[in-house]
Order: structure tokens, then C-alpha cells, then sequence
């Protein structure tokens, strides 16, 4: 089998210049020395990056362009920079989820080929945390290479009878990092003897009832688990009041934004597991509740257009009302709709079996015709996609959260704690 690499630095990265500290440089030494050593068995090269913190979006895509292209040159192999951003106090439960969900991602990417953590020293919380989550996601498909830095000498170690290997709670990890909550409401079935796992079966039950735009019946279950447990915190807050405009509690036009914004929170998500026929079908209904959004408030009084037989009859009409001053609101979102970018990805659609044709679906030609060049990898493709995306939510509004990844961990959060207080009782 080929080896998917994992090389953690081994300390905080403040800045993207660095890249030319001297502890990292003397670590990325090591590594070209390790591969070189290794150069058939290594297939590609995951590189940790411990972020001190948060970067912006461009800052952050920045970083990781620079950062692979330069590794890429010096080791001759396809790499893969992962940021994770510093977490404040006791933060190693939070960044264990955060890495089992990335290594979950590579082990989907990557089914056949064995995960490789080489380890030249001291270990860090980050790299304790790739070392749990390979051993549980990879299983026999994982080890670890410790490397004597005064010798170089290499001492393989694999986990074959491991406690971390996979559980149930392994398990109901990986459906929750896929967005699966009908398979993880599957797996909780008959587990909801206490007001614990009740309330964590409601949860689900609400985010699976949102993922099928079932609103009131969605509010209807989170009050029901707000009985059970009444406190909250920011991520049940936000939440319950997103619940509240999807039905309306705050008015008509909150309702309608809100309505977008969730198909954004979708179609991120949809974007983030790869099921590219899925994100499509969201992505053109999303451009068509946009326009519509405009139509409705973008003028200061009511507006009734004659129905017509495309999307692009549609923008034209809009267009003739921006023209003759009947609507003077969100500019840069009905230029963002109406772009090349956002026409060309859903043009793979229009071509493919869910559209006008028979062709498959390919995810490099939904981003390459959305960043308009193929001179980008995939995931800063995606990155630029929900980037744009902000910005245009942005104008019209509002803005595209992390609710749906933030309630995902909550889930996660909530069954280990239920674990290890014995209300789970679960191999």
C-alpha cells in the first residue's frame, strides 16, 4: 500500500512568512530527508499546521497556496497543508473532533492506501490528536514511525489491538461528520433511556428535519429538547433563533432571508462531504430564491413580472428593472447571480443527468468553471466558492455561519459526555 503521510510541525504558526522561521524550516528538512528516504512509498503528504490564530479567509488561502507550492518544489511530492487554529483552555476534546473529521475526509478521499504519522520527538496535543484519530478511523490501515533525530533511525509501530480502534462512538462520529443524521438516528434507537440521549435523539431529529426544509416541524422538536434542557448556550441560541425565523416569528422578509441563508448552509455542507449532484441541485434553487429575493425587496414597491420559460428570461427582466430604477437594492448580489462564475458551474449541471443531458458530474468542473481557471487545487476552489458567498449573503443581509458544523460538534460533544458518564452503554 502507498503512504499517506501526516507531518506535524511542531510548533504555533503566527504569520505566513513562517514558512522561513528557523524551527520550520529545520523541520521541513526532516521531512524532505524522511521522503526522500521513502520516495516510492509515499503517495502524499498531509502537513499539519497548529495556527495561533484565526486566519481570514483570503489570509488563510494565502497561506495555504505559498505554503504547498513551496513544499511541492522542495519534496517532489502532491501536498496538503491542514490549518487548525488554536483553541483556548482545556481544548483537546474540541481539536480531537476537529482532526477526526479531517482524517474521516482523507479516509473517504483515500480508501485502500495506509496513513503514516512519522513522529521525530516530542509530541504535541495536535499530533496526539492525528495519532487517536488515524488509529481510529484507519485502523489496521494505520502507524506510527518513530524517528531517533540523533541516529535517524526509524522504529515502525503498528496498532493492530488498539483501544482506539473503531466503536460505536466511532462510528456515530464519522454519520455526524457526513451530515447523516437519518443513520445516526438509526443508531441511537433504543438508546434514549434518560434525559440525556433524549435530548441529544431531538437534536438530531432537528437537524435532520431542517436538512429536509421540514421548518415547523424541525421548532417543533427543538422546544420539545429545550424542555429537557432548558439552559443553553451559543450554539442552542443560534439555532433556536434561526428556528424562529424559518417560521416567521420575526416577520415575512426575516422568514424569506432566512430561507436563503439555510440553503447556503446546505449547500456548504453539500460542498464540504463532496456530493457534487446534491450541491448543484441546491446551488441553482438557492440562485433562483436569490432573484426572487430581489424582486420582492429590492424596490420600494410591488413588483409583478409575467412569468416566463427560463432563468435567464428572469435575469433579464430583473436587469430591465435595475435599468429603469424600479429596483435600487443589492447591486453586488444580482451581479454575483447573474456572473459568468455562478452561470458556467451550474452549466455542468444543465449538462449533466440531473439537468438537460446525460454527462457525468465532475467536482473539477464545477469549481474550474466557477474560478474560471484551472491553475487552483480543489479545495481553494471550494474555499473561493463559499468566500464569494459570504460577501454576497453579506449584501442581501445576512451572512452564511457555521451553525450546521457548530451543531455537528455539539452532537459529537454531547454522546462522549454521555459516554463517559455511563448514561451510553455501547462497546
Amino acid at each position: 500500500m502507498s503512504w499517506l503521510l501526516q507531518w506535524v510541525l511542531p510548533n504555533e504558526v503566527k504569520q505566513i512568512d513562517d514558512l522561513n522561521r528557523k524551527d520550520i524550516k529545520q523541520s521541513m528538512q526532516q521531512l524532505h530527508n524522511f521522503v526522500l528516504q521513502h520516495h516510492e512509498e509515499v503517495k502524499k503528504v498531509y502537513v499539519w499546521v497548529y495556527l495561533h490564530q484565526p486566519f481570514s479567509v483570503r489570509r488563510l488561502l494565502e497561506l495555504e497556496t505559498q505554503w504547498e507550492n513551496k513544499l511541492q518544489m522542495k519534496i517532489h511530492k502532491e501536498v496538503e497543508l491542514i490549518p487548525v487554529v488554536r483553541k483556548k483552555g482545556n481544548w483537546f476534546d474540541d481539536i480531537l473532533i476537529e482532526v477526526n473529521q479531517v482524517i474521516h475526509r482523507i479516509c473517504n478521499e483515500e480508501p485502500f492506501d495506509e496513513m503514516v504519522l512519522v513522529s521525530c520527538g516530542g509530541q504535541s496535543l495536535l499530533q496526539q490528536a492525528v495519532l487517536i484519530g488515524g488509529i481510529k478511523t484507519f485502523a489496521d490501515r494505520f502507524c506510527l514511525m518513530l524517528q531517533d533525530q540523533a541516529t535517524g533511525e526509524v522504529l515502525r509501530q503498528q496498532f493492530y489491538d488498539s483501544p482506539y480502534k473503531k466503536s460505536w462512538l466511532q462510528l456515530y462520529q464519522h454519520l455526524i461528520h457526513d451530515y447523516n443524521y437519518a443513520g445516526a438516528l438509526k443508531l441511537v434507537e433504543g438508546l434514549e433511556k434518560n434525559k440525556k440521549t433524549q435530548f441529544i435523539k431531538l437534536l438530531l431529529e432537528v437537524q435532520h428535519l431542517r436538512e429536509n426544509f421540514n421548518f415547523e416541524e424541525a421548532y417543533e422538536k427543538f422546544r420539545e429538547a429545550k424542555k429537557i434542557h432548558p439552559a443553553s448556550n451559543l450554539r442552542i441560541l443560534g439555532t433556536e433563533i434561526i428556528l424562529q425565523h424559518l417560521n416567521g416569528e420575526m416577520g415575512e422578509q426575516k422568514k424569506e432571508l432566512e430561507q436563503i441563508l439555510e440553503l447556503y448552509r446546505h449547500i456548504k455542507a453539500l460542498l464540504l462531504k463532496e456530493n457534487y449532484p446534491s450541491f448543484l441541485t441546491r446551488f441553482y434553487r438557492a440562485r433562483e430564491a436569490v432573484l426572487k429575493y430581489i424582486v420582492k425587496y429590492g424596490s420600494d414597491e410591488e413588483i409583478q413580472l409575467p412569468r416566463v420559460s427560463s432563468i435567464y428570461q428572469f435575469i433579464d427582466q430583473i436587469e430591465e428593472l435595475y435599468e429603469e430604477g424600479k429596483i435600487n437594492r443589492f447591486f453586488g448580489v444580482y451581479f454575483y447571480i447573474k456572473s459568468s462564475n455562478v452561470a458556467n458551474a451550474l452549466n455542468v449541471r444543465n449538462k449533466s443527468f440531473i439537468g438537460h443531458n446525460r454527462k457525468p458530474i465532475s467536482k473539477n468542473a464545477i469549481l474550474y468553471e466557477y474560478y474560471g481557471s484551472r491553475n487552483i487545487k480543489i479545495p481553494q476552489a471550494a474555499e473561493r466558492f463559499l468566500g464569494d458567498t459570504r460577501i454576497m449573503l453579506r449584501d442581501l443581509g445576512g451572512a452564511l455561519d457555521d451553525n450546521l458544523e457548530e451543531m455537528n460538534k455539539y452532537l459529537i460533544e454531547l454522546m462522549i459526555s454521555a459516554a463517559r458518564e455511563g448514561d451510553v452503554k455501547v462497546d
